[in-house]
């Protein structure tokens, strides 16, 4: 057995309509196969043996609308066109169809990392750069260089979670918690990613990175005795107030990056400790606190940022304990994702879930956070 609990602590469930019925009506009846494997097994990385022979067992391929050139350019240029927020200047977290929605209205409130300022504007500055979008490209470096700047709480030494009706605040996301190391981690991966591309073209934005450091020091200087990061911390003060969760992954991921341009061995040293700790927490394969609604129950976002950091730490390293490592954390990712195409419940656009990740057992829909790691998956491959 894989010991492998489902929490439901404070959770509560509530009524919501079922768009996709496992039965077209009553009395209809739903046949399937179960199957029944079983193995000797020295830990319980053996399931990843079953999850690989099910997956392609199962597996049928995306199929292939484009070339990505013309796919990078139809999801970026909308990003522009149509998703910006003249009040904030700042992309909407959630933009609406007006012929499908039309009576929803865009949400200006918008978050730091997660799915927000930095989540978008880093990568869309890559796609500008591929498509010598020069506006783009511009519009992408002062988001980046505005949100450096604003989003900085100095009281605490952490980076603020969202923006929301004209101001920044620690967090947007749970009332009860104040910064958090999933956005805050994040944010800082996300920072010193933008400023390490932007440096391979010749081109400095130290304001971009000016407090990174400091956020990582405070960060590495408070971790417990097990070699723990704090999870969620004090507006007021950056102090820890709870070390429980894998969200603080997103730290070893930041540091790695850090040390590459810095050299600043405490950085290093902090991820490589800090590593071993989380994945001792692997083996269990209940991987909790990333996504603030859910409650601590098992979720596949809390992986993401420990797979960045195991790839960093193998590329600076060579060592082949973190692409072990990384092999395992990946296997992990799999067990969430699709890997087979489904029908869009709406039937109004062509679309492949294969490659499609779920979110979690409490919180269940398809989500892109999965494609983060995308280019991990194919460093690994490489090596």
């Amino acid at each position: 057995s894989l010991d492998y609990p489902a929490r439901q602590a404070k959770h509560i469930y509530g009524s919501a309509p079922v768009y996709e019925p496992l039965a077209g009506s009553k009395g209809d009846i739903i046949e399937a196969s179960l199957y029944l494997d079983w193995s000797e097994a020295q830990d319980r990385f053996e399931y990843e043996r079953f999850a690989k022979a099910i997956y392609y067992q199962i597996h049928r391929p995306f199929p292939r609308i484009t070339n990505w050139r013309d796919a990078v350019r139809d999801l970026s240029r909308p990003l522009m066109t149509d998703a910006v927020c003249k009040d904030t200047g700042y992309h909407y977290t959630i933009v609406y169809d007006k012929r499908v929605c039309p009576d929803k209205q865009n949400n200006k409130d918008v978050n730091l990392a997660w799915i927000g300022i930095l989540q978008t504007a880093e990568p869309l500055l890559e796609a500008a750069i591929m498509l010598n979008d020069e506006a783009m490209a511009e519009f992408c470096r002062k988001t980046i260089s505005r949100a450096a700047k604003e989003a900085f709480n100095q009281s605490a030494k952490l980076y603020y979670g969202g923006y929301s009706e004209g101001k920044w605040r620690p967090n947007t996301w749970r009332n009860d918690v104040e910064h958090n190391a999933y956005q805050v981690g994040q944010a800082a991966y996300f920072f010193l990613r933008a400023y390490l591309h932007e440096s391979q073209r010749n081109l400095e934005h130290p304001e971009w990175i000016k407090n990174v450091g400091t956020v990582l020091h405070n960060v590495a200087e408070q971790r417990n005795d097990v070699g723990e990061f704090g999870n969620f911390f004090s507006a007021k003060d950056g102090r820890v107030q709870s070390y429980a969760g894998f969200a603080p992954t997103w730290f070893i991921a930041a540091l790695t990056l850090f040390y590459r341009f810095s050299n600043e061995q405490w950085a290093k040293d902090a991820a490589v400790e800090s590593s071993a700790v989380y994945f001792e927490k692997l083996k269990t394969m209940e991987l909790m606190g990333a996504p603030l609604d859910i409650s601590f129950a098992p979720c596949e976002e809390c992986i993401l940022g420990f797979i960045k950091g195991l790839a960093e730490l193998h590329s600076i390293t060579g060592e082949d304990v973190y692409l072990y490592q990384l092999q395992r954390a990946l296997h992990y990712n799999f067990t969430w994702k699709f890997s087979y195409n489904t029908k869009h419940r709406r039937g109004c656009c062509d679309w492949s879930s294969c490659g499609g990740d779920i979110t979690s057992v409490h919180n269940i829909h398809i989500h892109p956070m999965g494609n983060l790691v995308a280019e991990d998956m194919f460093y690994a491959w490489k090596q």
